[in-house]
């Protein structure tokens, strides 16, 4: 007989960890930490840090956005913050100034590059899976989306097409999303089901390499997946891990169409059932141009103690400054004077790497025979539709 230890390590086991899961169980608060900006006054909430970086073995470098950002007598302030009941590490923080024209538009992509937009344009088509036009859901920014809800489908996709301008080698698709509270339900139910067993569990997790937990994630479809159709077929160019369900992230994918001689591109945004919301997409076909991106150092970070902690964030070198509690933070500063005035628009971006604990405990015996049931490729977003459409049933999706 299989234990539960056993059969989670099989292969096609859901072995995604929680990587989207940006509320705690049962009480909404961020499992992440949190990011502020100083604006002279006081601190504005920017966001959250580290979403899907769940486990030392999935830290990873990340380029968060800092658009309220200004320097306040000679610095720029920053704090995060930990406002929930796991555990938060921080390996860097750096602050990244992209400078850039000023018409243009600047989305760091997942390996560090600045892409510069200039001129959005917007799909010839854009369809669901079932054939439904999205046109108005994901024609601006405006927070009405595409649920990737539809009902004949556990899988669910979103068809681009864009006319290709002649003699055009590269292309930028720009995707406004995030990860979907139902999905964070989703995960929490999935969680519940190894009651009192959920702390082994969470340590063979943590025991696994990277690249088993992103495989077992993309056998469950969790990640927001990017395909191009390349002669005939789908080639997948990128994949998001996860956003926090609390707030919206603009995405960009670099494409090469050195090869594509059809006049008309078509692009495929896949995950399973609910799992994202995306809110816009379109393409951008101008030449990247130049940017100047200048790296600064932080000259203070100082916790809630006043402690000194500007040495464990210089440089991701594994020594961490940990935030083990609610309240816990770290407010850093960087010098105004390391920019270089070379014209044209700044763009702030928080270059830090880092992850989140989980400190949760369930009570009551393993649902083995359901976690069985779970452990296939493409299980888990069957069973995201499966209850779904069970709660519509009974009249509770309009709370969802």
């Amino acid at each position: 007989m299989k234990t539960l230890t056993n059969f989670t390590k099989e292969r096609g086991i859901v072995l995604f960890m929680a990587l989207f899961l940006s509320t705690t169980l049962g009480d909404k608060m961020s499992l992440h930490p949190s990011v502020y900006v100083y604006n002279g006054e006081k601190y504005v909430a920017q966001g959250e840090l580290y979403s899907g970086m769940i486990g030392e073995n999935l830290a990873n470098y990340e380029y968060f956005p800092l658009p309220g950002l200004q320097a306040q007598a000679g610095n720029f302030q920053l704090r995060i913050s930990n406002e929930s009941n796991g555990l938060q590490y921080a390996d860097m923080a750096q602050l990244l100034v992209v400078q850039h024209p000023q018409n243009k538009e600047v989305i760091m992509d997942q390996r560090g590059k600045a892409h510069l937009i200039g001129k959005a344009q917007k799909p010839s088509s854009v369809t669901s899976s079932n054939g439904s036009d999205l046109s108005l859901a994901t024609g601006a920014k405006d927070d009405q989306v595409f649920a990737f809800d539809n009902e004949e489908f556990s899988r669910n996709a979103v068809i681009l097409k864009f006319k290709k301008p002649e003699r055009t080698e590269r292309g930028k698709l720009i995707l406004r999303a995030q990860s979907s509270e139902w999905m964070a339900r989703i995960v929490n139910s999935y969680y519940r089901k190894f009651g009192k067993d959920f702390p082994n569990w969470l340590q063979e997790q943590n025991a696994l390499s990277s690249p088993e937990r992103l495989q077992g994630m993309r056998d469950n479809d969790l990640p927001l997946s990017v395909y191009l159709k390349r002669d005939g077929e789908w080639e997948l160019l990128e994949y998001f891990v996860a956003t926090t369900p609390l707030q919206a992230r603009d995405l960009v994918v670099p494409l090469n169409l050195m090869t594509i001689k059809d006049p008309e591109l078509e692009l495929k945004v896949e995950t399973g059932f609910k799992f994202w919301e995306l809110d816009y997409a379109a393409m951008d076909f101008t030449p990247n141009g130049q940017v100047t991106t200048t790296f600064i150092q932080p000259n203070s970070a100082m916790d809630q103690d006043k402690k000194n902690a500007l040495a464990l964030l210089a440089d991701a070198d594994l020594k961490y400054v940990v935030l083990k509690k609610t309240g816990d933070f770290i407010e850093l500063l960087y010098p105004e004077s390391a920019l270089t005035n070379g014209g044209g628009a700044n763009t702030f971006f928080l270059y830090t790497k880092g992850y989140s604990e989980m400190n949760i405990r369930f009570e009551g015996a393993p649902e083995v025979n359901e976690l069985k049931k779970l452990k296939e490729p493409g299980a888990l977003s069957e069973y995201s539709k499966t209850e779904y459409l069970k709660n519509k049933a009974e009249g509770k999706v309009s709370s969802m």
